[in-house]
């Protein structure tokens, strides 16, 4: 061990290119190859941790296989990500996604209330799909302003749902998304238009010495978005920062988190949830946050849930029946 920290320490000191050379070199693209560069990358990385290089430093970053451009406090227009062939993808500015201004804005997530929901209504307005969301883009034939990915575990364990794109999508991605799926189906990357954000490195706090600050970067995600505890926090902030007169969050159910299938699992192949783990401490407090804002910032902002856990006190309920036009 101590002589592999001794190499690890040495090695981290080459420069970025030969780094990236050396280990691409080894990175095989079958299969089985691919898995076996899995576990080698993840025991590289053990040893790594232990001989103290940082997590965001160059020589963990090779082992991937990928780099991304110094990211400073802003982050820059577009962003070139880089493998040992060059220039993998240029992602786009958040800025290019929101270039016809609307009014209103679909959230939509993963809870089972989506079953029951009008989604087919949603067709010709502005959605932005969550994670396994994107199974609607087949069924309904949605062409969504985005597709929000933030945890990397969703693309290791649900990467055959990226079939259902069948049409050239904005995805809205952190880097270890963008990693997994580089590792999993890297042409998705090519073929679609790739927004990168960066979440703050702790999970959301709002207490009062941070409030009036959380308050300030609340709609400036490209300054890194808070951890809101749910993927569905990310697509609040974007929606934000375009300033959205009406945003409607739909699937945020929470409460039936560990009991019932997201809307398209079933009881077999059901992939466990923290939500109900973070709700106290982080969903609750981020959506009280997101309200004032919103509040303060003369937007509105509306749960669609029928059965959700989050009070509607905090987030006020809208029949989105009547506000797609259905009459009972």
């Amino acid at each position: 061990m101590e002589s592999w920290t001794l190499f690890l320490r040495n090695f981290s000191q080459f420069s970025f290119e030969n780094l990236i050379k050396t280990v691409n070199r080894f990175q095989g693209r079958t299969m089985l190859e691919r898995l076996v560069r899995r576990i080698n990358r993840s025991v590289l990385k053990k040893i790594a941790y232990r001989a103290g290089i940082p997590k965001n430093s160059d020589l963990l970053q090779c082992l991937d296989g990928l780099w991304v451009e110094p990211i400073y406090e802003e982050r820059p227009k577009k962003v070139k990500i880089y493998t040992s062939d060059g220039i993998l993808v240029t992602t786009h500015p958040l800025e290019e996604l929101y270039a016809s201004k609307e009014d209103s804005v679909f959230i939509i997530g993963s809870g089972p209330s989506i079953k029951n929901q009008p989604i087919a209504e949603l067709a010709e307005r502005k959605t932005i799909l969550l994670n396994g969301a994107i199974k609607l883009i087949k069924d309904y034939n949605l062409s969504p302003l985005c597709v929000v990915i933030s945890d990397d575990s969703f693309i290791r364990k649900r990467s055959e749902m990226l079939q259902y794109i069948n049409k050239r999508v904005n995805f809205v991605l952190t880097f270890p998304v963008l990693k997994e799926i580089f590792f999993s189906r890297p042409k998705i990357l090519q073929d679609n238009n790739i927004f990168l954000i960066h979440e703050v490195n702790d999970p959301f706090k709002d207490t009062p010495s941070t409030h009036q600050k959380n308050l300030f970067l609340f709609d400036k995600p490209t300054w890194g978005t808070f951890r809101g505890g749910t993927v569905m926090s990310i697509a609040i902030q974007i929606a934000a920062f375009f300033k959205v007169k009406k945003t409607y969050l739909l699937g945020l159910d929470i409460g039936n988190s560990k009991t019932e299938p997201r809307f398209y699992e079933t009881t077999k192949n059901v992939v466990r949830s923290g939500l109900l783990d973070d709700y106290k401490n982080t969903i609750l407090p981020f959506m009280k946050l997101a309200a004032e804002w919103f509040h303060r910032n003369s937007c509105e902002i509306f749960n669609c849930s029928p059965v959700t856990k989050l009070p509607y006190s905090v987030i006020p309920y809208a029949d989105i029946e009547k506000i797609v036009g259905i009459h009972k």
